[in-house]
């Protein structure tokens, strides 16, 4: 796990202007650091050390026959097998690392490695048999790669931050991707990022610069669509479920996991512990009000039962503000989760106690349908092919997962979508934009609901588009500003696939919600868990924190003449706004906290 940064082309970039940006992803790499500049490109790395402590595995790493340089950023977590295989293809190893099997991977078979891997990953490969630089990241962008063209060249790295060191004139706030966050909680959905310019690589690709005239044309390796096509057998999703957190435990370096409490992260504990015989440090965040303390009570019961120690990470709410402030600037944007907070306060926990290496229940509701919407549409799929049983088992689970009231509501969402995006632009955050910029991005982001669209559909666009690449962002950029990598299970490529491949059998049609994660619990003897049903997310006090003192830090910073956001909301729209989460916080409080957010970037990264 590592920070990378640098640039292709003839670009006026000397070494100590790329060790100056290298250096500000120190947090990224703080075990070793490295720089190489070649013909026409140039790249940086800082080092986490996770698999392979030793100095063999240094970078940049260089292949002494061909000349072929890498940079990289992240896990392959099947590298043994892979490495057993390139041995048998006559390649030799000097180290253990997983870098090394990535670069003898890309050797033996070029664009065509990344189908092979298993993994998290931003990688950067010069090539001079080509004349080239290929960047690529993993299918789903768990790692994070941004790039930035210029006139001579691109630029890229790990975090936006340093390509600002190397290029200050793209220091400017992209207002769309604002408006975009303020008005319709889109994040990350496409290739902009908060900075105007700058540019993510999207997930699942590969793009090859030339070095006298680079250009970043990505290709696509991988989609779910394509990847889907198959048949998956009913019961291989929990053999590879457990291969997959058997995989994510390969490490050199303590492993712990994030335990919430609730069904994806037990699941990850009962298959540590009863499957595999490991027994990771659980974390799990606490906060003094009493309405979060149901998960902390869930969590010590789920530790306790698999016998792993335990521990609580308080997050104090009189330093959630300035802690914010430091958050931002490491996510180099806003986000629209106060989940950073309690993350950022449990990740610097993990470091303190030398566990540097996280698994995490991150991609669970995308992957097996947790989402109200995957009921909702397929309770009204149900009703269009007047399958009476089915509607009604769906009606059930729905209620017992989210509420009935709930549940009516997200039916009426899916089912009648222009009254939702009526609703949403006469009452929600594109209310609080100027004028200019909602009639700029409401076209291009507005939620655009898709009346009949099957459940596997909205997943797809949940898994790559509306939910999952906002909190890929904020998880890595938080995990890895202190020095800790985190670990997905449930977003192996093969898990989804087989989540895909078997919708029907995964509870939607059944009396019973993320049926599969449910039976594994019961047949680990986490029954009662299994069948709880008060688990509501990742719940923070945010929403009591801001209707404190009349609103009082809301209006500090929104309401004051220097507020920045004021340049791109209207300012009685926003003291409207405050006066709304006085009265029902539930509804308002997470467009409030969107706002405090740009806002506080603004103020810490825009000069």
């Amino acid at each position: 796990m590592c920070g990378i940064v640098g640039y292709v082309g003839e670009c006026e970039i000397d070494r100590e202007a790329l060790d100056r940006a290298r250096d500000l992803l120190v947090h990224r790499g703080p075990d070793d650091k490295g720089s190489v500049f070649g013909t026409h490109f140039g790249f940086g790395v800082r080092r986490l050390a996770i698999i392979d402590l030793s100095d063999a595995a240094h970078m940049p790493m260089k292949d002494q026959h061909t000349g072929v340089t890498l940079v990289y950023n992240g896990e392959i977590y099947n590298h043994i097998e892979l490495r057993n295989e390139l041995i048998t293809r006559g390649h030799t190893f000097a180290s253990r690392s997983d870098s090394e099997v990535l670069l003898r991977a890309y050797i033996e078979w070029g664009y065509d490695c990344f189908r092979r891997f298993n993994g998290m990953w931003a990688v950067a490969i010069a090539d001079p048999r080509s004349r080239t630089v290929l960047l690529s990241r993993d299918r789903l962008g768990v790692k994070p790669l941004y790039c930035a063209g210029i006139a001579s060249g691109v630029v890229f790295a790990s975090e936006p931050k340093a390509i600002l060191s190397l290029r200050p004139e793209f220091r400017r706030p992209d207002a769309a991707a604002i408006g975009k966050l303020i008005g319709f909680s889109r994040l990350y959905d496409d290739s902009h990022t908060f900075y105007e310019g700058v540019r993510s690589v999207p997930a699942g690709t590969y793009a090859l610069l030339d070095w006298d005239s680079p250009s970043l044309k990505p290709a696509a390796y991988w989609s779910i669509t394509e990847s889907t096509r198959g048949s998956v057998g009913k019961s291989d999703w929990r053999e590879l479920f457990q291969d997959s957190v058997k995989l994510r435990l390969r490490s050199d370096v303590p492993v712990g996991l994030t335990l919430s409490g609730g069904i994806d992260s037990t699941s990850i504990l009962a298959v540590c512990t009863e499957r595999l015989g490991r027994q990771p440090i659980c974390f799990t965040s606490r906060f003094e009000e009493d309405e979060t303390s149901a998960d902390l009570s869930w969590a010590v019961r789920a530790a306790k039962r698999a016998n792993v120690e335990h521990i609580a990470v308080d997050a104090p709410k009189e330093n959630w503000i300035s802690s914010l402030r430091e958050i931002v600037k490491i996510m180099d944007g806003p986000g629209y989760s106060p989940a950073v907070y309690p993350l950022w306060l449990l990740m610097g926990r993990a470091r303190e106690m030398g566990v540097k290496v996280i698994l995490e229940g991150q991609g669970a509701d995308e992957t097996f349908g947790g989402y109200p919407q995957h009921h909702a549409l397929a309770f009204q799929h149900a009703i269009s092919r007047a399958n009476a049983s089915s509607a009604y088992r769906l009606w059930i689970s729905g209620s017992a997962a989210y509420g009935p009231l709930t549940f009516a509501q997200w039916i009426l969402r899916e089912t009648v979508p222009q009254l939702f995006s009526w609703y949403q632009l006469r009452f929600r955050g594109p209310n609080l934009l100027r004028r200019k910029l909602r009639d700029q991005v409401t076209g291009e982001s507005s939620f655009e609901l898709t009346p009949g669209q099957s459940v596997a559909s909205r997943m797809a666009d949940d898994l790559t588009k509306r939910v999952l690449p906002g909190l890929l962002q904020y998880g890595d950029a938080v995990s890895m500003a202190q020095s800790v990598e985190a670990r997905q299970p449930y977003l192996d490529y093969r898990l989804i696939e087989a989540a895909f491949s078997l919708l029907g059998d995964f509870g939607y049609f059944s009396r019973e919600y993320k049926r599969p994660l449910k039976q594994l619990l019961r047949d680990s003897g986490y029954s009662d868990l299994a069948a709880r049903e008060d688990k509501s997310g990742y719940a923070t006090p945010v929403a009591a924190w801001l209707r404190e003192g009349g609103g009082a830090i809301p209006k500090r910073l929104l309401l004051s003449p220097n507020s920045r956001i004021l340049e791109f909301c209207e300012r009685p729209r926003v003291q409207e706004l405050i006066e709304k989460v006085q009265r029902s916080p539930d509804f308002a409080a997470p467009i409030l906290y969107k706002v405090i957010a740009a806002e506080l970037w603004l103020q810490e990264c825009i000069s």
